[in-house]
């Protein structure tokens, strides 16, 4: 049994990208994706833009899936439909150059 939870952690993980350090946050949209803050490594804020999957993913359990950068792709870990699992590639695409 798991109780309902009344709160939860906004921060959810962490990445570095280009010099930037992504925080995703518990807040989401249906339309517009997962919200990530952007700070730079001297722990100012730069900016915040909304990182949209493919598929609807929970930004609670975001914190639980491994994932990570590599130049212009997130690896992340994904359960698939027969229950197994598989690293999945999603190119991070830039819409507003």
């Amino acid at each position: 049994y798991s109780a309902p939870r009344e709160y939860v952690n906004d921060i959810s993980m962490f990445l570095e990208f280009k010099n930037n350090l992504w925080i995703m946050t518990s807040s989401s949209d249906k339309e517009k994706g997962i919200l990530i803050d952007v700070y730079n490594f001297e722990g100012q804020y730069i900016d915040k833009f909304y990182l949209k999957f493919h598929e609807a993913i929970d930004p609670i359990s975001l914190g639980n899936r491994p994932m990570t950068i590599s130049g212009d792709n997130l690896f992340m870990l994904v359960r698939n439909d027969d229950e197994t699992y598989s690293i999945k590639k999603f190119l991070i695409e830039n819409k507003n150059q």
